[in-house]
């Protein structure tokens, strides 16, 4: 790969980022409960693929240390959004469930996420949606891969 190239995919990888920044930004204004992003990203979590993962698998999951982990899981369990039970195979790993108001509480978010971008579809065009989003799924695919390799 050329200088040329690998300065377009450094230019996309900054693009994305100040996406996500603002797009974080947004969604933490529209959050019930005073959430933040990472706490939402983690019932967004659950929504997609499940829970009972233990608090490791979900730090290694999110690529945040365990502490940052058990931080965010606090925060969730003290509004009842998730519940942390001992393993029943092994009682020093615990697991953790989403509860119903949690999956109450992301839906919620997502309704209010969806009044605020929807101004979205009076500034572009929802074809250019449609056809990026194949792209970005490919490439957070091979990122994600990546990782299960280190490399």
């Amino acid at each position: 790969m050329n200088q040329k190239e690998l300065g377009l995919i450094f230019e996309f990888f900054t693009e994305v980022g100040i996406i996500s920044q603002l797009s974080n930004a947004l969604l933490e204004k529209h959050l019930p409960l005073g959430l933040k992003a990472s706490q939402f990203a983690l019932l967004n979590h659950f929504a997609r693929v499940g829970d009972g993962n233990s608090q490791a698998e979900l730090a290694t999951i999110m690529q945040v240390t365990k502490a940052a982990m058990t931080n965010t899981l606090n925060r969730l369990s003290v509004h009842n959004l998730v519940r942390i039970e001992p393993d029943p195979n092994d009682g020093r790993i615990k697991r953790v469930f989403v509860t119903n108001k949690g999956k109450d509480i992301r839906e919620q978010a997502i309704q209010r996420l969806f009044k605020a971008i929807s101004i979205l579809s009076d500034k572009t065009d929802i074809k250019s949606f449609e056809q990026t989003l194949p792209f970005l799924t490919q490439l957070r695919k091979v990122l994600d891969d990546s990782r299960e390799l280190g490399q």
